[in-house]
């Protein structure tokens, strides 16, 4: 099962689970949907000031990383495929 970790900067915070792999496995966005399922603390691309960065996807992970107008307030969340 692939395991997610999402990391709240700047407060250092770091939340983990265990996820299933997507029916949509091709979709990246998917994967961001499924992984605040696990992890509901991962803010909603839209919510409040919140909106998607950037979004990369490789063999061994999917990484999204949510940012807000305050620079230094940022949420990475790594999606470890290696696991599957």
């Amino acid at each position: 099962m692939p395991h997610i970790i999402a990391k709240f900067f700047p407060s250092g915070q770091r939340l983990t689970g265990r996820m299933g792999t997507p029916k949509k496995m091709a979709d990246i966005m998917a994967w961001y949907k499924d992984s605040r399922k696990v992890v509901p603390a991962i803010p909603l691309d839209g919510q409040g000031d919140w909106r998607m960065h950037s979004a990369t996807a490789t063999l061994e992970k999917v990484e999204f990383e949510l940012r807000t107008s305050i620079p230094q307030e940022k949420v990475m969340n790594l999606i470890d495929r290696t696991s599957l």
